[in-house]
């Protein structure tokens, strides 16, 4: 006799999954926060806060290096692919003197 499961039996019942008691507190806990006061002093100013100034101040100093650096790395990328289109005699190669 073999052993077979009739799973036909449990279709209608699911199980019930506790839900960790942290999780359900978690949700229903209404957090009251009183709005924030900017701060008139720069001594007032959160560590956090001074960082972010920080950051805006050298954000259009950033971009421009950023965009120096992509300017010479795209450059040295062109002309190395230049002077491999020459070394091959491909015909793009001609559009430019030789290096």
């Amino acid at each position: 006799m073999s052993n077979v499961i009739d799973f036909r039996s449990a279709s209608g019942r699911r199980r019930q999954v506790a839900k960790p008691a942290i999780l359900s507190r978690m949700f229903s806990v209404e957090i009251e926060q009183e709005p924030e006061q900017p701060a008139c002093d720069e001594g007032e100013l959160t560590v956090t806060c001074q960082n972010l100034r920080l950051r805006q101040a050298r954000s259009r100093v950033w971009r421009q290096a950023d965009a120096t650096r992509d300017y010479w790395k795209a450059r040295a990328r062109m002309e190395d692919v230049i002077r491999l289109a020459q070394s091959h005699g491909l015909p793009e190669g001609d559009n430019h003197r030789p290096r």
